[in-house]
């Protein structure tokens, strides 16, 4: 996680970057959208904390924290959450110059946005805690599918990409490994 709204940061995302990279792995920065403040300007807060050397595109968590919601994410309609969100979208992906990833999960995505027929240009990274050989999505990506799921959080946060080791490393950016 980097950035929140347009004010909190993760004072060691710097250190956790550096760690993830150390052991190998991919990273790519985290904004938790708050629907209080300005799209672009939660945009442009992830942009000022994060910068652009990642591999991963940014993220946008859309979700809310607990069922009290302190931040205020199910305070306004739907059609409000979402004209700000994509307005945080379409900054983010001007500033960083790729499109970010939406971080979801499919009762949190139609409980706060609903449908709005652009949700599926953005990659899917899903958020559902299964044992099962699907995650549950958004209706907006039924005809596309998830690039990313999250499928438990015991005892951290693991993923699975939805393509070829090939297909992953496009989607970084990166070269493939030399042949053998």
């Amino acid at each position: 996680k980097a950035s929140e709204g347009t004010t909190w940061t993760d004072d060691k995302m710097a250190s956790h970057k550096a760690a993830a990279e150390a052991a190998g792995k991919f990273t790519g920065p985290y904004h938790f959208f708050r629907v209080q403040w300005n799209g672009a300007e939660q945009a442009q807060h992830l942009f000022d904390t994060a910068g652009t050397d990642w591999d991963m595109p940014p993220a946008i968590d859309v979700e809310m924290r607990s069922n009290v919601d302190d931040n205020g994410n199910r305070l306004v309609s739907q059609a409000v959450f979402a004209a700000r969100l994509r307005n945080c979208l379409q900054e983010t992906e001007r500033l960083f110059g790729r499109r970010p990833i939406i971080y979801t999960s499919k009762s949190m995505w139609e409980f706060l946005v609903g449908f709005t027929g652009w949700e599926s240009a953005y990659d899917l990274w899903v958020a559902h805690y299964t044992t099962g050989l699907v995650p549950l999505i958004p209706t907006g990506w039924s005809g596309k599918g998830w690039t990313l799921w999250q499928y438990t959080s015991t005892p951290l946060d693991q993923d699975r990409f939805g393509g070829s080791e090939e297909e992953f490393l496009e989607f970084v950016g990166s070269a493939p490994p030399p042949p053998p």
